[in-house]
């Protein structure tokens, strides 16, 4: 298998495991409070993570002060955002909202790297986000309560928060995955600590059932820990704006996940979507050829 390959199987398995960890998350918010469970489950990855590198005896190469701006983006903000809303609203709605990443992403690398994206990847995200709106149109509902559209903009503020870490992580692209995933995780729990301590000064507390601590420990182990190593391996292969399109695989496999966990049922419209969603995926990862360069 190629490295293109290798960076394109490994997105696919990380979209998978982060589209789970949607309805996994929603049901960990109503155990947990949001910014405690960003917490702990970022205090698990860093507690995995940290021995695994050192035991490699590989060379430090990124600075404490990268890891912390790129904590605050990917951790501390992205979370703040995502976990709050996704109390208000539902796991589904938070999912598709998800998928304005690429977009954003796509703006965002040419703006701030320069990057320039190929015909075929502003087509695939064109056609994916096309997807999302079937999935939106079919889905919303003509009353909508203020609480669910201000998770919304919490989710919204999310992906603003997510691409940008998409775009100055991808500056690290040649560093060790592990060491940046490992001291990335390390600095976004130390910024969620002020968080985690305003809810407990607030009064809320944890009250996990069996099905809390997995959830807990699934966001911790495997959404966090392995899914960002293999994130962050992605970006040194790919651009950030190929990468960002994969998040259009999101809604795709958090409905299923949410009709199996927590009992929703996708419509025509979710199912008519996401075959658009993965007609922009396979579309956006074609390689460019210097004429198919977007200038």
């Amino acid at each position: 298998m190629s490295g293109h390959a290798r960076a394109i199987a490994m997105l696919v398995a990380v979209m998978a495991i982060w589209g789970g960890s949607i309805p996994v998350s929603k049901l960990g918010v109503t155990q947990f409070p949001p910014l405690t469970l960003a917490l702990l489950r970022f205090a698990i990855a860093a507690a995995l993570l940290w021995p695994l590198w050192r035991v490699r005896g590989a060379v430090a190469t990124v600075a404490w002060r990268d890891a912390f701006v790129l904590g605050l983006l990917g951790v501390a903000l992205y979370y703040v955002g995502f976990y709050e809303g996704l109390r208000l609203t539902t796991a589904t709605r938070a999912a598709v909202l998800q998928a304005a990443v690429p977009a954003v992403t796509a703006v965002l690398a040419r703006v701030i790297s320069g990057e320039r994206q190929s015909r075929a990847v502003i087509a695939g995200i064109v056609l994916s986000i096309a997807g999302v709106l079937v999935v939106i149109g079919g889905g919303v509902r003509a009353h909508v309560p203020a609480s669910a559209l201000l998770g919304d903009l919490l989710v919204l503020a999310s992906v603003f928060a997510w691409s940008l870490y998409t775009v100055v992580a991808k500056r690290h692209a040649s560093v060790d995955a592990i060491e940046l995933t490992t001291k990335t995780a390390i600095a976004g729990a130390f910024l969620l600590l002020p968080a985690a301590a305003i809810e407990w000064l607030a009064g809320l507390r944890a009250a996990p059932t069996p099905g809390g601590w997995a959830a807990l420990l699934y966001l911790g182990v495997v959404s966090s820990a392995l899914a960002y190593a293999w994130y962050g391996r992605a970006l040194r292969a790919l651009g950030a704006a190929q990468v960002a399109n994969y998040i259009n695989l999101l809604p795709v496999v958090a409905v299923a996940a949410a009709a199996v966990l927590l009992g929703e049922r996708p419509d025509r419209a979710s199912l008519a979507g996401g075959v658009l969603v993965l007609a922009g995926v396979a579309l956006g990862s074609r390689r460019a050829t210097p004429a198919e360069t977007a200038r």
